[in-house]
């Protein structure tokens, strides 16, 4: 069920005793190991992106326009980060990260945890708008989807996640602290690049 104030929902940051909770939740790493999500920011301030599971187009266009766009390096010279985090099995990781060819590191929530401490609650498969990251879409981008998800193995069909968990972009850190927050409304509502970049400090053009 959609919220009855949509902006609120989108934009309210997490309260002091929420990011407190939710930074002790475990999330899987590549190799299956534990660690707590806020060891993800606790040193400097990062990009906490949550997708939706981790056979969807739409975030994997996301994930495929960081790549592209913003060079691994580029955050590392400005003392800040960014990490993905879906909610599917954590051997998805890697034919993920290889498909793309991102550096950028990504975790796994199955349990989807993180997300309902964050208050990314919504699941639905409404589209919304067509944001600027999205270069594939309609047939195209369906088709693109399904295949680039058998690529990965038939052995993980099933192990995706949830198919209308929604997600969104958070920016943490050093510590406890939370600088912005979006979370998704629909499919295509992860923050566009560009602006999730200026947020941590960073104008690409």
């Amino acid at each position: 069920m959609a919220p009855k104030d949509k902006e609120a929902f989108r934009t309210t940051k997490p309260s002091a005793e929420e990011l407190e909770k939710a930074s002790k939740l475990e999330v899987f790493d590549e190799d299956g190991n534990k660690v707590t999500l806020g060891s993800l920011f606790e040193h400097q301030k990062t990009a906490v992106v949550w997708i939706r599971h981790f056979y969807c187009g739409r975030c994997q266009q996301y994930v495929q326009a960081w790549t592209d766009e913003v060079k691994a390096s580029v955050l590392e010279e400005a003392g800040v980060k960014l990490v993905f985090i879906g909610c599917g099995d954590y051997k998805l990781i890697k034919p993920y990260r290889s498909l793309l060819s991102t550096p950028y590191a990504i975790y796994a929530d199955p349990t989807k945890s993180t997300y309902i401490a964050l208050g990314m609650t919504l699941r639905t498969l409404e589209k919304g708008e067509d944001p600027t990251y999205l270069k594939k879409r309609g047939w195209a981008g369906i088709k693109d989807s399904i295949f680039d998800g058998l690529s990965m193995g038939l052995k993980y069909i099933g192990k995706q996640g949830d198919m209308k968990q929604l997600g969104g972009d958070f920016i943490f850190g050093p510590g406890l602290q939370c600088h912005y927050t979006n979370r998704m409304l629909t499919t295509r509502d992860h923050t566009e690049v560009k602006d999730l970049a200026k947020e941590l400090g960073i104008e690409i053009s």
